[in-house]
């Protein structure tokens, strides 16, 4: 049996922190990116000109 405490547990193993930010990031960037891509916004053609410019 291990009789560590969660504060003990993550006292002595800092970088769980780091890799749970890491992940938290890695989750928000995905879902905006699923939302931007499924609420995209409609394609505009554009008109050239005969104008020589």
């Amino acid at each position: 049996m291990n009789s560590e405490t969660p504060s003990t547990y993550l006292k002595f193993r800092p970088w769980l922190f780091v890799i749970a930010a890491f992940l938290l990031l890695i989750a928000a960037w995905s879902s905006l990116i699923f939302i931007a891509v499924k609420h995209a916004p409609e394609t505009i053609t554009v008109q050239s000109s005969n104008s020589g410019h």
